[in-house]
């Protein structure tokens, strides 16, 4: 029997659930990860959702922002699978141009991770 203490009182109405990995991910990515690591597939609401929510997730979480700098939206992949469009404006980003910012971004990724590892600030 597992037995734990909490700092508040949790009527019997509430399910509390213990999270494995990084809860700020995609869908996607969370049950890569646990699949990966702990072999298994998590079926929890969150986890379970419509496939539409997901795309939304994702594409807020691990995508990106519309080009135009007076728009807030953000990128969803077209139906011809040949780039993505602005789910607010509908502004096209063919798939070479976000490999282009996606390389950028890990070169970044990269460097801030061995700075910090170094014990530099930046």
């Amino acid at each position: 029997m597992f037995q734990s203490l909490t700092m508040l009182h949790i009527f019997n109405i509430f399910q509390v659930t213990i999270s494995y990995i990084e809860t700020a991910g995609s869908t996607t990515t969370r049950q890569k990860a646990l699949k990966e690591q702990y072999f298994f597939s998590c079926n929890c609401p969150h986890c379970i959702k419509a496939q539409f929510d997901d795309i939304q997730e994702s594409a807020i979480l691990e995508g990106y922002i519309c080009k135009d700098n007076a728009c807030n939206g953000f990128l969803l992949r077209d139906s011809d699978n040949k780039g993505f469009i602005c789910q607010q404006c509908g502004l096209f980003r063919d798939k070479e141009e976000i490999k282009n910012i996606a390389s950028e971004v890990k070169v970044v990724s990269e460097k801030a991770s061995l700075t910090l590892s170094a014990g530099r600030i930046l």
